[in-house]
């Protein structure tokens, strides 16, 4: 019998005020904002639809979780009264996303390595990969949305703080480039979830929430 496989999100956790994001490697919960712990245990070789199921409602907890997260962005801004504390919270944003960002690049590892290594039916990998899709997702959009923040900003406010608008914008094009997969498997999941009305309608898109 194969080994059990534990799908480990739990390198994503949100922790304090500040956004501080730690990793787990070796957890088991996954600690998304307002997020429950999600494990797949299965010997199945095809996609039942309990198991499509419970990708679906994965993903699209996942997408609710992530507007809720990313309206604390433009909560942010608003309460920031002066150019120096809006440029602060550019900083703060941008770091928490690279934490996440390595995060997820850790996930994306175990994932892949554990389908390829045999671990994962086709079911649990779908079902695991389509939550992780909408995480990636969910992380390019709040990059891009600190991004037109941070473009707002002065030059010289941007220079005083050490914001780097360039910064912002490689950690959305390196969130895209997670869920981005070559094998079929992946690339219909991919096209699956991300289409979802279910999925897509929570999500803020590209244009909103402009800083």
């Amino acid at each position: 019998m194969k080994p059990t496989f534990v799908l480990l999100l739990a390198g994503v956790a949100l922790l304090g005020a500040t956004g501080a994001v730690a990793a787990d490697a070796g957890g088991s919960q996954s600690t998304w904002p307002h997020d429950d712990t999600t494990t797949n245990e299965s010997n199945a070789t095809t996609v039942s639809p309990g198991q499509q199921l419970a990708g679906a409602v994965g993903a699209q907890g996942a997408a609710l979780q992530g507007e809720l997260w990313n309206r604390t962005l433009a909560d942010r801004l608003a309460n920031a009264t002066t150019p120096a504390e809006r440029a602060a919270v550019v900083a703060d944003e941008t770091e928490t996303l690279k934490s996440y960002l390595d995060a997820l690049t850790g996930v994306r590892g175990n994932l892949t390595d554990a389908w390829a290594d045999g671990e994962l039916s086709e079911g649990e990998y779908r079902t695991s990969l389509a939550e992780f899709v909408v995480r990636a997702r969910i992380v390019e959009l709040r990059a891009n949305q600190t991004a037109r923040a941070a473009t707002n900003l002065s030059v010289a406010v941007r220079e005083r703080n050490g914001v780097n608008v360039t910064h912002v914008r490689n950690v959305s094009e390196q969130a895209h480039e997670l869920y981005q997969f070559e094998g079929p498997i992946g690339r219909e999941v991919v096209n699956e979830t991300l289409t979802n009305e279910s999925v897509r309608s929570p999500m803020p898109k590209l244009g909103e929430r402009s800083a």
